[in-house]
Parts: C-alpha cells; structure tokens; sequence
C-alpha cells in the first residue's frame, strides 16, 4: 500500500468557511500560505450542490493549488474529477468504489 501523497487534507465547503466568514477560496489560499504545502490536499465537499457547482469552484481553484505543488479532490462528484485531471475523489458512504474506479481507469495513471 502506498503512502498519502498529503499529509494534511483540508475539507473545502460552503458551511462551515462561511461562519468564520470564509468562502471556500479564501479558505484555501489561506491553507496555500501555509508551511510545506505541498503536502497538503484540498477536498471541495459542497453538499447538496449540483456538479456543475463543485466543477466550477475546482477549476477556479486548480491553478493556485497546482502552482503550490498541493493536491485537489472533489467530493462525490467523479464526473468533476475526470473532466479536470483532479487529484482524486471522496466517495459518500453510498458511493459505488468499484463504478468510481471504472469510471477513473483512463485519468489514474497507476490502474
């Protein structure tokens, strides 16, 4: 098994950024300005929200979180994560692992 390409993983949302008065990009480019950022992983979890919504703040994000050699994943959305190159997806505890994994076979270059 290998290890985590991250050692921290940020949860990017639209709740609980917004009571500390937060968007979900303030929330990560201040998570960017932190030490060793590379070793950190962006999840956007935006319950709820349509995949047209998540895909929109991933592609906003994408570039910062490249540039800082950081790592992004998309809750739920594994449509998201293929049509971007994102670093990976966080299935519900619905979720399908298997159907995820087909779905992703051509975007991960270890399977």
């Amino acid at each position: 098994m290998s290890a985590l390409p991250f050692s921290l993983l940020v949860l990017v949302d639209d709740t609980t950024g917004a009571r500390a008065g937060r968007s979900p990009v303030d929330q990560v480019q201040r998570a960017l300005r932190a030490r060793h950022v590379a070793r950190v992983g962006f999840c956007v979890r935006l319950k709820g929200a349509p995949s047209s919504t998540s895909a929109a703040l991933c592609a906003s994000l994408l570039p910062a979180v490249r540039r800082a050699g950081a790592r992004l994943l998309v809750h739920t959305h594994v449509d998201v994560c293929r049509a971007l190159s994102l670093d990976g997806v966080h299935l519900a505890s619905a979720g399908d692992p298997l159907a995820a994994r087909a779905a992703l076979a051509a975007h991960d270059p270890t399977s």
